[in-house]
């Protein structure tokens, strides 16, 4: 083998080397699957078990809230606040960014817009 076929060798197996590298690499760094919650308020609580969500930093969360009646609900920490509307599915996504334990509070219910009632906690663990 001439030696230009030999470099010529040596780098082209270098170069799929480092593809392979690159490839490796991004898939490490490629987001969790979306995290789904469907999440049923029904006479002021939910209807789930337990009242805790936990899910791991950097994941992509989907809450998906249906309600007996009008509500304004608030997830603290992600500053994220909407309404629910009976008989309506109602979707929030978020990367899930901030470690720790927040709690998912109702603005009031019905035409009450006032006072805090903690529904849920989300929990986000550290990767």
């Amino acid at each position: 083998m001439t030696s230009t076929a030999t470099k010529f060798l040596a780098l082209s197996c270098l170069c799929l080397a480092l593809t392979l590298a690159a490839d490796t690499a991004r898939a490490g760094d490629a987001s969790p699957e979306l995290q789904r919650f469907v999440l049923e308020i029904r006479d002021r609580a939910v209807q789930h078990d337990g009242d805790v969500i936990r899910v791991t930093q950097g994941q992509q969360v989907e809450l998906v809230w249906t309600a007996d009646e009008p509500v304004q609900l608030h997830l603290h920490g992600y500053d994220i606040e909407f309404d629910v509307e009976p008989g309506t599915a109602t979707s929030r996504s978020f990367k899930a960014h901030a470690t720790g334990r927040f709690p998912i509070t109702s603005h009031g219910f019905g035409d009450h817009q006032h006072g805090h009632q903690t529904l849920l906690y989300l929990e986000v663990h550290p990767d």
